[in-house]
């Protein structure tokens, strides 16, 4: 576990991209300012490298529900492959 971050490593997996944010200063540095990685389609882990000590947090997307009502008829020796 990260220190004093409440994020475990535990869900990191092998061939999810992480992605590193920095400004062009950083490029001179070779130093990114954050690194996120994307734990599910919801939940992504930010490391903050601002300070003398690194943040770690999890945070989530914002995210709405929607609810729709689709309708369709099945009709009897119809080939769906074919279906517009």
């Amino acid at each position: 576990m990260a220190a004093d971050s409440g994020v475990g490593l535990r869900y990191v997996k092998e061939g999810t991209p992480l992605y590193n944010l920095c400004g062009n200063w950083c490029i001179l540095l070779k130093k990114a300012l954050y690194c996120i990685y994307p734990k599910n389609i919801v939940e992504f882990i930010v490391f903050d490298f601002t300070t003398d000590s690194i943040k770690v947090e999890r945070r989530e997307k914002e995210t709405s529900i929607k609810e729709q009502i689709l309708s369709g008829e099945i009709v009897k020796n119809s080939n769906l492959t074919f279906a517009s």
